[in-house]
């Protein structure tokens, strides 16, 4: 890493301690191929030891996942950790969320999983934020095209002491073996369609006992409680752990059973839903335990906007502090909310601020839909 140019401690040190910079382009370009070369040895599936530590969704809320690591401790503590992914997308500081993350998976490899959620993509990052920040932090899309390479190599799952399976969405019905999530090809942007698609998109369905249902997102499906029963038997699992859904409380179980759980580590998402976060410890003997945190307040970790590339004002002032939320997404106060069920998982973009039941919100749907679709702009995306 040295070789390399690249100085990880005093990097980490200047995001989280002193909050004065990000990397360079040419240090984030040399952090990302380091990182790559990591990713290429480790597998699909990885295998992981407890203790251990699972975080749901962070998009983009560097602060708060800066408390994150002060409540739960860092890799450089000791730490390990299971992240479900998305990383970025959402929140304004994105490109601070993965280079933090990116810095520790290099010093820490062993310490650090980081799972691929369906937001590490360049369809849905080119509609949902994290490319447009590049562009504004840096002036041009090197950065964003160099963590996209990263995101090809991001892990599919992880297994815990060979019983809680860690994935971002949900299960596929064309992955009925932990060893044919193995096979898969992940060195690809994210297909639309298949198991691959399935692992990252699909969602638990709670009204239901059935098998798979197509999934209103667009991609994946819902699958029921007979559906994670047999899987987890079959492949002598208790545990499916999973992310990828806003929860207000930070987390919920889901099926009578309770053998799925949803974690979810960005609170107050967006800056307005006024949820809690939490995350996920397994004891050396997989006992559960979460760990509830709530939102920093405005205007905590600001940043210089002199030491900033470009000089420019993206952090805005402690009264501003949700303007880029703001320019980059549709304000949910200017939505007409449908009076679909209160189970129902569409992830239309109206919902994703909508009234729901006393614990829970739909997917974590993402402001208006891509429409410029054809040889000179991204497809339409599913419905993250």
């Amino acid at each position: 890493l040295r070789d390399m140019g690249l100085a990880l401690e005093a990097w980490i040190e200047d995001l989280v301690v002193r909050r004065k910079r990000i990397g360079s382009e040419r240090e984030v370009e040399a952090l990302c191929a380091y990182v790559v070369s990591v990713l290429i040895e480790e597998a699909n599936c990885v295998r992981v030891s407890s203790p251990v530590t699972v975080c749901g969704d962070i998009h983009g809320q560097f602060g708060d996942l800066v408390e994150l690591f002060r409540i739960a401790g860092s890799p450089a503590d000791g730490t390990s950790f299971v992240f479900l992914g998305d990383y970025v997308d959402r929140g304004r500081d994105s490109v601070e969320v993965i280079e933090l993350l990116l810095c520790y998976k290099a010093l820490y490899p062993s310490r650090m999983t980081l799972l691929r959620g369906n937001h590490e993509s360049r369809q849905i990052t080119q509609v949902y934020g994290f490319y447009d920040e590049c562009v504004w932090k840096y002036g041009s899309a090197a950065t964003w095209r160099a963590c996209c390479q990263v995101f090809d190599y991001l892990n599919v799952a992880a297994v815990v002491d060979g019983d809680v399976l860690c994935v971002h969405g949900g299960l596929s019905p064309q992955v009925h073996a932990l060893d044919q999530i193995s096979t898969l090809f992940r060195a690809t942007e994210l297909p639309t369609q298949g198991a691959l698609c399935d692992l990252l998109w699909s969602d638990p369905a709670d009204d239901s006992e059935d098998d798979w249902r197509p999934s209103n997102r667009g991609a994946g499906y819902l699958f029921g409680a007979n559906v994670a029963a047999r899987f987890l038997a079959a492949n002598r699992l208790s545990l499916l752990c999973r992310a990828h859904q806003l929860v207000m409380d930070g987390y919920r179980h889901h099926f009578v059973d309770k053998n799925v759980v949803t974690v979810w580590s960005a609170p107050n998402y967006c800056g307005r839903c006024g949820n809690v976060a939490s995350f996920l410890r397994l004891d050396p003997h997989l006992a559960q335990s979460f760990v509830i945190f709530d939102a920093l307040p405005k205007g905590t970790l600001l940043v210089d906007p002199a030491d900033l590339h470009h000089d420019l004002d993206i952090f805005g002032a402690p009264d501003d502090s949700n303007h880029l939320v703001d320019s980059f997404f549709a304000d949910p106060a200017d939505s007409h909310l449908d009076d679909d069920d209160d189970d129902d998982d569409t992830a239309g973009p109206d919902e994703a601020f909508a009234a729901a039941p006393h614990d829970f919100l739909p997917p974590d749907s993402d402001g208006p839909r891509a429409t410029g679709g054809g040889p000179d702009g991204p497809p339409d995306p599913p419905n993250p």
